[in-house]
């Protein structure tokens, strides 16, 4: 009984007990609910405590553990799980329906919580640390980054930073370049170098960027240091960081992407200074400026050549393998204007596509449309990134000015001058009335967007700047979002103008600058339109009358060098004009004169410009104009201005009648009856009325006066101090050149008046240049009366036949009192000295008074840096000894045919000073000497022209150059250009005994030549010669060699081997040389070594050397050849004495193109190869198989008949174009063979205008000179 009493009590037990929990679940579901509370709670301060733990570990960089994160994520579930059941029970409040369910539900819930909840308290409490160790920093040799190579821009950036950081005195550099140009992976490469080098001990490079969390900075500083910091504090972080860096020897550090300046010190705790050295990258200039930066370094776009490179790189070997691919790839190419990121993004998203994607690629570079080209990667990483400069700009003005520079063509260049109308007319300065402050805010912007790298200064064009291409475009896109509403078509050789384009009903302005519309039409709706621009258009003939009736709100309107010859009726319209800028570049074609009555209409203009127009009358209308500022009227050849116009333009800051009107009234009668001696009425403007405006608001004026008595006849004065600008010509017209100044004053084909009234000697004073051009009675310059012309900075004199002896006295007197002469120094400021066509000069100045052989006096000539020597016959010495020391700034000499010039440097008298002379000289010219004995004569001090760099001689009668220890000086020498000097046996000679007769150098301070096989210079035991030899012409890059007659060698071996940077050799017409370098080395010498010959050698140009037979002689008695590793390039024409290239292909890895005479390179010999059996066909065909399978190009130029060059008459008359022909090797022209090749005429010299220096001349036909294929 017991034992079935005991079995049913147990399944009573097994069948009530689960019954009973559920019941417990629904009667006890609110204890449930409370016993859960007290868990979690401790269970949320567990979780806190964890966090806390969790965000210090990752504060230190450290690694948080898997099972951390697990029970974190488990932890928020079972928060985010009691929310829900506390809502549930919260919902389930009197609702009768339903609620016995609920509540059983939240008990069963929160009783299966407690028993989880514990779990996750017991868990928890294991945790003692809640991460790892952090990592190890990256060090810098296992960073990502592209391949680097090294370009030309790289090359010059990278060895100006390693100067700058060995230099003592520098602590900070700062490399800034446009973003996307390279700089954080210059300085990768260039921090693994420095630390491989042990440059110094410790190089870390850290990433600051737009947003900078210098904790995180701190910290991989630290890391890389080994210092734990465990602080929240910033300026305890710093402080022990500070302590540790001090402790340190010989470190570096990088901080790249800087946006900001820094106080290094208190806010990361950087030490620069002693034994620690900053290196910092930024798109901004401006932040090097504030950081204070001892030596900056511009990191610039790639060369052409070198984008090619960087492409072929990026896009693998699919152009290799397509030749058809190559134009294509050449102009995306260009249009990346030689940006890295661009370049490698663009070669990236091309690889392994077809010709239909690269076709679409080319085309959209080639729109300039105003969303980013649909390649893959441009728009995030290109126009993102440069978007970036754009928005950190931090004055919306400087903005402005930097969007309306995307108006102007690509590869425009932008002056001050062009912009300014457009900031005018738009009124983007608020609060400026003048031109002059708006001027000078301009500059001001134009200057933050230069610092920001956003704009280039335009070396070609001084004061003007460009906009790279690709910044272009992302200016363009910009431009072109809504607000803005620009539209940008400059440029695209546009027939048609699209009036019925949709982006004109809310356009604001349009710029369609630089195409070929020839009609526009009737009427344009564009009721919003501001600023429109057809500059350049020069197929506009006429604009329709109603043109401009819809377009009410116009405030700017550019026609500059159009066609158009008359002014249509409807621009009296536009009522709210400020800006007119007129000009027609056929105006001098017959075309009728220009109506400009019209615009008096335009009250509100203040900006009218209307030049080269053929306007031959102003109208009186146009003395309405009460608001205008600035008035250009220049290239007007025939206007005449009536009385009491100019004067009534009370506000009229700036008048520019260049070339234009000249026939100034005299008080009471013209200038011509002055000359006929009758009276009549005014017919014609008078000086009086200029120089009463100068007394009210003129600053800017540019007249010419043909009478220069109608200066002294006003009976108003000039206010002169009140023109920050002027140019005033007296007598003849005066053609400008690129050195004009604020102030100029020019005197040509008249005699020099007397200056007693203090008025015209104020002029005189206040000019920086001036100009004296066939002036009659003049005998030096100081008898213009003006007190030492201290103020000058150029001056011209040209052919004015009373100069006598010498030209410039540099003292003169001025008068205190009546008892009182106070000695002056003159020309103390003078920076550009041009002397031209003076037959009777001896000298060009008498520093003492007297007419003896004469250089300069004390603070004479100090600051000049220019001078230029043009057929002065009388000229013996050029730069004498006491004119030598005198010339401490000088930076480039040109001498031009002076015929009696026997020495060019005489420094005999100098032999007890130790003072540098010329050592800022930089460039060298001398041009047709043909009596010159000597150079340099005389001693000069080691230091003397050791910043030369480029030196050009032609037709100069000297048998040896340079003596062995002057050339040695020349170390900072990148270009020698030698030319028809017919009588040179030797450009260097290494005839001691006669170097110290031709030079005046003592035995003692005689340099030795380079011998890269020595260590020693003198005695190999004295520890005092532990000295490197210094090498001849060690940063040489280009060397020229063309008409030397009597040369039969360039270089002694010894010698050529310290050409360690030649990147060009070019040798040209020289019939009796016989090898490029002679073998002066024992034939002993390093017999097994491959010698390496021109390390840097990229291309090699051996034309019409008949008797050169190898590169040296040398080589027969070795048993090698020469290596040579850059050469790239090889050009041979006209050597019919070389029966094999003079190159071994085998030494060349690199080379890529022959350029070649057809019939010689088929009769050439080849080296043997490996084959016992072959023929000479077959030997040749080895080779030529080998050529091809390393992809060398081989152009064939054609026979000898179609090689022409001009000779010694052709080049002088080259001379005779500018101050850029000296600088030109000699003008090679190719012709086709065909009858009359041999006619050159002018028809060779039709592109010489558009000549650069070093260009070459390919009119038509076969090219063997320039090498271009046919």
């Amino acid at each position: 009984m017991d034992i079935v009493i005991g079995a049913i009590t147990e399944v009573v037990k097994y069948l009530v007990s689960p019954f009973m929990n559920h019941v417990s679940y629904l009667v006890h579901y609110k204890r449930n609910v409370n016993d859960l509370r007290e868990p979690m709670t401790r269970l949320g301060e567990m979780k806190a405590d964890v966090q806390r733990s969790i965000d210090a570990a990752r504060m230190r960089r450290e690694v948080i553990k898997i099972v951390v994160e697990g029970w974190l994520t488990r932890v928020n579930e079972m928060q985010s799980k009691e929310m829900t059941l506390n809502n549930t029970l919260e919902q389930s409040k009197g609702c009768l329906q339903g609620g016995c369910s609920v509540h059983y539900q939240v008990g069963k819930d929160a009783k299966e919580m407690i028993d989880q909840v514990k779990d996750l308290l017991n868990e928890g409490r294991t945790f003692i640390v809640v991460s790892d160790p952090a990592p190890l920093p990256p060090s810098l040799e296992t960073m990502q980054m592209l391949e680097f190579q090294v370009y030309d821009s790289t090359k010059l950036a990278m060895d100006q930073i390693m100067e700058a950081l060995k230099r003592e005195d520098v602590n900070m550099v700062g490399v800034y370049g446009l973003g996307g140009v390279g700089k954080t992976t210059l300085m990768k490469h260039m921090a693994k170098i420095l630390k491989r080098d042990k440059v110094f001990y410790h190089v870390v490079m850290v990433t600051v960027s737009q947003n900078p969390a210098w904790t995180k900075i701190q910290g991989e500083i630290a890391e890389n240091l080994g210092l734990p910091l465990t602080q929240e504090s910033l300026s305890m972080r710093a402080r022990l960081l500070l302590d540790k860096l001090k402790e340190e020897k010989q470190m570096l550090i990088v901080l790249d992407d800087l946006w900001n300046s820094v106080n290094l010190l208190e806010q990361i705790g950087i030490p620069y200074g002693n034994n620690c050295k900053v290196v910092l990258t930024t798109r901004r200039l401006e932040v090097c400026i504030q950081m204070e930066t001892q030596f900056n370094v511009e990191l610039k776009v790639l060369s052409e050549g070198d984008a090619w490179i960087l492409f072929k790189w990026a896009v693998g070997d699919l152009i290799q393998n397509d030749n058809t691919l190559l134009p294509k790839a050449k102009q995306i190419v260009r249009e990346c204007g030689g940006l890295p990121l661009a370049i490698v993004t663009i070669g990236r998203a091309l690889r392994a596509k077809d010709q239909s994607v690269w076709n679409d690629a080319a085309s959209q570079l080639m729109k300039k449309s105003s969303s980013p080209p649909d390649i893959e990667g441009m728009h995030e990483k290109v126009f993102c990134s440069i978007e970036l400069s754009y928005n950190y700009l931090a004055s919306e003005d400087t903005k402005f000015c930097f969007l309306l520079c995307c108006m102007f063509p690509e590869d425009f260049s932008i002056s001050e001058n062009d912009l300014l109308p457009y900031v005018v007319g738009e009124g983007v300065f608020r609060g400026i009335d003048s031109l002059m402050e708006a001027r000078n805010r301009l500059h001001t912007h134009m200057e933050r967007l230069k610092w920001s790298c956003l704009l280039f200064d335009d070396s070609r064009r001084t004061g003007s700047v460009r906009m790279h291409d690709i910044i272009r475009d992302v200016s363009i896109w910009i431009a072109s979002k809504e607000g803005r509403d620009f539209v940008v078509k400059s440029g695209r050789e546009l027939t048609q103008f699209q009036d019925r384009d949709e982006e004109l009903g809310k356009c604001k302005r349009l710029s369609l600058m630089q195409n070929k519309i020839t009609h526009l039409p009737n009427l344009l709706d564009c009721s919003q339109l501001v600023t429109l621009s057809l500059r350049d258009n020069h197929d506009l003939r006429e604009i329709p009358d109603d043109f401009f009736q819809g377009m009410k709100s116009l405030k700017t309107l550019d026609l500059k060098r159009t066609n158009i010859c008359s002014i249509p009726s409807s621009l009296s319209s536009l009522m709210n004009l400020r800006v007119l800028l007129f000009s027609n570049s056929a105006a001098s074609e017959g075309n009728p004169p220009l109506d400009v009555s019209l615009l008096g209409k335009l009250k509100k203009l203040q900006i009218l410009h209307i030049f080269q127009s053929n306007v031959e009358k102003l109208p009186e209308e146009i003395g309405e104009l009460s608001n205008l500022k600035s008035l250009n009227l220049g290239d007007n050849k025939n206007l005449t201005i009536a009385p009491n116009i100019l004067s009534r333009l009370s506000l009229l800051e700036e008048l520019y009648l260049k070339n234009s009107f000249h026939a100034w009234e005299m008080e009471g009668r013209s200038s011509e009856d002055d000359k006929a001696g009758s009276s009549s009425s005014k017919a014609a403007a008078c000086l009086s009325e200029v120089a009463s405006l100068s007394a009210l608001s003129l600053t800017t004026l540019e007249i010419r006066v043909s009478n220069i008595k109608c200066l002294s006849a006003i009976n108003i004065p000039f206010h002169w101090e009140n023109l920050t600008c002027f140019v005033v010509v007296f007598g003849r017209a005066v053609d400008r050149d690129e050195y004009y100044c604020n102030t100029n004053v020019a005197f040509s084909g008249v005699s020099i008046p007397q200056f007693s009234d203090r008025e015209r000697i104020y002029l005189m004073e206040r000019a920086e240049r001036l100009d004296l051009r066939q002036c009659r009675g003049l005998k030096y310059i100081l008898s213009v009366g003006a007190r030492g012309l201290n103020n000058l900075r150029v001056l011209y004199v040209h052919m004015c036949d009373g100069i006598d002896e010498y030209i410039l006295s540099c003292t003169t007197t001025f008068v205190v009192d009546e008892a009182t002469e106070v000695p002056q120094i003159a020309f103390s400021r003078l920076e550009r000295l041009n002397l031209q066509d003076l037959p009777k000069l001896k000298a060009i100045c008498n520093s003492h008074g007297s007419r003896g052989r004469g250089g300069g006096g004390g603070g004479c000539f100090n600051n000049l840096r220019f001078l230029r020597l043009w057929s002065c016959s009388s000229l013996i010495t050029i730069i004498p000894s006491d004119l030598l020391a005198k010339l401490p700034n000088l930076e480039e000499l040109e001498v031009f045919e002076c015929p009696g010039a026997i020495e060019v440097f005489n420094s005999e008298g100098l032999e007890q000073t130790q003072t540098a002379i010329m050592s800022k000289l930089k460039r060298l010219e001398l041009i047709i000497l043909t009596s010159l004995r000597t150079i340099w004569q005389g001693v000069v001090s080691p230091l003397s022209f050791m910043n030369l760099e480029c030196i050009f001689l032609y037709e100069l009668r000297l048998k040896i150059l340079f003596p062995l220890a002057m050339a040695q000086r020349l170390q900072q020498l990148k270009r020698l250009s030698i030319s028809e000097c017919k009588e040179m046996v030797e450009i260097i000679s290494m005839d001691e005994g006669n170097e110290n007769r031709v030079q005046g150098i003592s035995s003692s301070s005689t340099l030795h030549y380079f011998n890269p096989a020595s260590t020693y210079i003198n005695n190999p035991s004295s520890s005092s010669s532990l000295l490197r030899p210094t090498p001849i012409f060690g940063n040489l890059r280009f060397l020229g060699v063309y008409f030397c007659d009597s040369l039969k060698h360039i270089l002694p071996m010894s010698l050529a081997e310290g050409l360690l940077q030649l990147e060009e050799l070019d040798i040209k017409m020289c019939p009796n040389l016989e090898e490029i370098i002679v073998n002066d080395r024992d034939c002993h010498d390093d017999i097994e070594e491959k010698k390496t010959i021109f390390p840097r050698l990229r291309d090699l140009e051996l034309i019409e050397l008949p008797n050169i037979s190898m590169v040296s002689k040398g080589i027969l008695l070795r048993r090698h050849d020469y290596y040579w590793p850059s050469l790239e390039t090889l050009k041979v024409f006209g050597c019919s004495n070389l029966e094999r290239l003079p190159v071994n292909l085998e030494m060349a890895p690199k080379l890529r193109e022959m350029k070649v005479e057809e019939e010689w390179f088929n009769g050439l010999g080849w080296p043997d190869h490996d084959d016992d059996h072959q023929t000479d066909e077959d030997n040749e065909q080895f080779h030529l198989h080998r050529l091809r399978e390393r992809g060398v190009k081989i152009l064939g130029l054609g026979n000898k008949s179609g090689f022409l060059l001009p000779g010694a008459w052709c080049y002088s008359s080259l001379l005779c174009l500018g101050s850029c022909a000296p600088a030109m090797p000699p003008i090679f022209v190719s012709w086709k063979s065909s009858a009359g090749e041999r006619a050159v005429g002018n028809g060779a010299f039709c592109f010489l205008s558009s000549l650069e220096r070093g260009a070459e001349i390919v009119p038509i036909g076969s090219c063997m000179a320039a090498g271009i294929d046919e």
